[in-house]
C-alpha cells in the first residue's frame, strides 16, 4: 500500500491510496482510493496497520486481516513479486505449420509431405521470415541452433511484441522408413496451435484424425489462385470444447486477399488461440496451482519475525471475539471521471464469432480500455482509450466503436439502474477519450433520385459533401465518420458495397460520429424528404 499525491481538475491538492492484493486464483485487485474515503480521522494519528485494515474491509471483506504478515522489505521480495505477476504473460510463440496437398486429410498424409510446393512457399514467405537455425540468437522454439538436428532453416516472425518460432513440416527432418514422422511429430505434435494450410483439391480438414493430447486449437488456410495476382485465402478455425472463444472474429465467408491487413489478422488470431488455450480449465489450473506455491513459497519465508500480540486483540481472543466493531460508513461516490485509476463496471458482452453473451468485467483507465473474463481476470480484449472513435447507448445496448470501426456491444448488469450505469461510462468515455457519441441521420429518396450528395471512402470517412444536395440538408459535414450504414457496421463493408447500398436504397439510415465543429449534429433523429 502506498500513499500518492495528485492534484484534480481544480489544481487541488488531494491524496490517493494505492493497494494491490495477490491472491493464489490468477487474480490481482488493484485499488485506488481517494482518502476523503477512509479519512474518518486525522492522519497523523492513524498508523499505515490501521489503515490497511480499514482498506481491506472495505473492498476485501473476503480477506481476513488476521492471517496476513508483514513482507520483508527486501529486492528479493519485490523480484519474487514480479515473477508472480509475469507468470501469466506470455511474449514467446511455438506454432506448427502442417502442409496438406490434394486428396490429402489425414495427420500421417500430412506428416509424410517430404517437399513443400510453391502455394505453400509463398504462404510461409507472406507469413514470416525463413532464418538460418545455426546460432540464431531468438526464440528457438525448442528447435537446435547447433547441430542442425531439427533442420538447417526455421520460420520466424516478430509481432506486436511477441517472438512467434513456427515448427513448419516441411522444413523439419523428414525419415524416409518411418510413417509417422515422429521427427516432426514430437515438435508439431506438442505445439497447442497449429496451422493447416490446404491447397485447392485437399479433402476437408476433420480434427478427430489428429492423435494428441497437446493440440487444442488448429487454424485451417485454404488457399486459392495461388502464385497469381488474385490470390486469396479462406479461414476457419477448429477448437477443443474447453477452450474460449476468441478473436478477431472472422468475417462472413471468411476470405481474405493477400495484403498486411490479412497478415495482421493471422498473426493475432494465432496468438489469440494460445492465450485462449492458457485460460482454459487444464492449463488454468496448472497456472494457479503455480502462482499458489509461489505466493506460500513467499508468505513462509519472507516476512517478518511477530510481534507482540495488542490489547484489542488479546481481548477478543479472551472474550470470545464479543469486542464490538464500530460500524463502517460506505464509501462516497466519485464524481471526477478524469482519475487515472480504472473505472469498472459488470457487462453483457456480445460474442459476435457464436452469437452468445457473455458476463465480464469492463475496465477504463486514462490509457487502456480492457475487457476481463471473471473469476479469473484474464485479459480478454484491450485497445488504448487514444483508439477509441466513439459510442452509441442504443435500445438495445451499448456499443463502442474504435480503430477502424470495429464495435464492442456491451449492455451494463445493474441490480438499481442500467440506464445510469451507461450515463456514468459515457462520461468516462468523455473524459478519457478524443471519442464523442453517435448521432442518426435518416434519408428518404425521391423516386428517381439517385445522388446524395456525398462521398465516402473507405472506413466511411465522408471526404466531399455538396452543398444544397441532400446530405449537406441533413447536416454531413465533410470530415465525418460513418460507423453504420442501416443495420451494417461499415467495418463490415467494402467501398463497392456502401455505394451500392446508398445508391439502391430508398430509406437510408447512417449511424456518423461528427468530426467538424459546426454543430450540424446536435439532434439525435434528422428525417428530410426532398422534392
Amino acid at each position: 500500500m502506498i500513499k500518492d499525491r495528485m492534484f484534480d481538475n481544480s489544481m487541488n491538492e488531494c491524496h490517493i491510496y494505492r493497494l494491490i492484493v495477490r491472491v493464489s486464483d490468477l487474480v490481482t485487485l488493484r485499488f485506488c482510493v481517494p482518502e476523503e474515503v477512509v479519512a474518518e480521522t486525522p492522519n497523523e494519528h492513524r498508523s499505515n496497520r490501521s489503515m490497511l485494515r480499514e482498506l481491506l474491509e472495505l473492498f476485501c471483506p473476503k480477506v481476513s486481516f488476521s492471517c496476513l504478515k508483514p513482507a520483508l522489505s527486501t529486492p528479493k521480495v519485490e523480484e519474487l513479486l514480479m515473477k508472480i505477476d509475469e507468470t501469466p504473460m506470455y511474449t514467446r510463440y511455438k506454432i506448427g505449420i502442417l502442409l496438406c496437398k490434394a486428396g490429402q486429410q489425414t495427420e500421417e498424409e500430412m506428416y509424410n509431405n517430404q517437399k513443400s510446393s510453391d502455394a505453400f512457399d509463398e504462404f510461409l514467405d507472406f507469413l514470416g521470415r525463413r532464418v538460418c537455425l545455426k546460432d540464431f540468437d531468438k526464440y528457438k522454439g525448442g528447435l537446435d541452433t547447433r547441430g542442425d538436428t531439427t533442420g538447417t532453416h526455421s520460420l520466424f516472425a516478430d509481432y506486436a511484441g511477441n517472438e512467434i518460432m513456427f515448427h513448419v513440416s516441411t522444413l523439419l527432418p523428414f525419415t524416409p522408413s518411418n510413417k509417422q514422422q515422429l521427427s516432426r511429430k514430437r515438435h508439431i505434435g506438442n505445439d497447442m496451435v497449429t496451422v493447416i494450410f490446404q491447397e485447392p483439391g485437399s479433402l476437408p480438414f476433420k480434427a478427430v484424425t489428429m492423435r494428441s493430447h497437446f493440440q487444442h486449437v488448429f487454424i485451417i488456410v485454404r488457399v486459392d489462385n495461388a502464385c497469381t495476382e488474385h490470390v486469396t485465402y479462406r479461414v476457419a478455425v477448429s477448437r477443443a470444447k474447453s477452450v474460449p472463444a476468441f478473436g478477431p472474429a472472422i468475417p462472413e465467408g471468411g476470405r481474405f486477399t493477400k495484403n498486411t491487413k490479412f497478415k495482421n489478422f493471422l498473426l493475432t488470431k494465432i496468438l489469440n488461440a494460445e492465450n485462449a488455450v492458457q485460460r482454459s480449465k487444464r492449463f488454468a489450473y496448472l497456472t494457479s496451482r503455480t502462482r499458489r506455491e509461489a505466493l506460500k513459497d513467499l508468505a513462509d519465508k519472507y516476512v517478518q519475525p511477530p510481534v507482540n500480540e495488542g490489547a484489542a486483540k488479546l481481548a477478543s481472543r479472551i472474550l470470545g471475539g464479543s469486542v464490538r466493531r464500530r460500524e463502517r460508513m460506505l464509501p462516497r461516490p466519485i464524481s471526477d471521471y478524469c482519475l487515472r485509476g480504472a473505472f469498472s463496471w459488470v457487462v453483457e458482452v456480445q460474442d459476435h464469432s457464436t452469437g452468445q453473451r457473455s458476463q465480464c468485467v469492463l475496465g477504463i483507465s486514462v490509457d487502456t480500455l480492457v475487457l476481463l473474463e471473471p473469476p479469473t481476470g484474464a485479459v480478454i480484449f484491450a485497445t488504448s482509450t487514444q483508439s477509441i472513435l466513439g459510442w452509441t447507448n442504443g435500445e438495445f445496448g451499448f456499443k463502442i466503436y474504435f480503430d477502424h470501426g470495429e464495435i464492442i456491444a456491451i449492455r451494463c448488469l445493474s441490480a438499481t439502474d442500467g440506464d445510469a450505469e451507461h450515463q456514468a461510462l459515457i462520461k468516462r468515455l468523455e473524459a478519457v477519450t478524443n471519442g464523442a457519441e453517435t448521432k442518426e441521420l435518416m434519408f428518404k429518396k425521391q423516386k428517381g433520385q439517385a445522388e446524395l450528395g456525398f462521398t465516402i471512402e473507405d472506413e466511411g470517412i465522408v471526404t466531399s459533401v455538396e452543398m444544397g444536395h441532400l446530405a449537406w440538408i441533413a447536416g454531413l459535414r465533410q470530415g465525418s465518420r460513418v460507423v453504420e450504414i442501416g443495420p451494417s457496421p461499415v467495418v463490415t463493408l467494402t467501398k463497392d458495397q456502401m455505394s451500392q447500398i446508398l445508391t439502391e436504397a430508398d430509406s437510408i439510415r447512417l449511424l456518423v460520429i461528427a468530426q467538424s465543429s459546426d454543430g450540424s449534429l446536435g439532434v439525435d433523429v434528422l428525417i428530410h424528404d426532398v422534392l
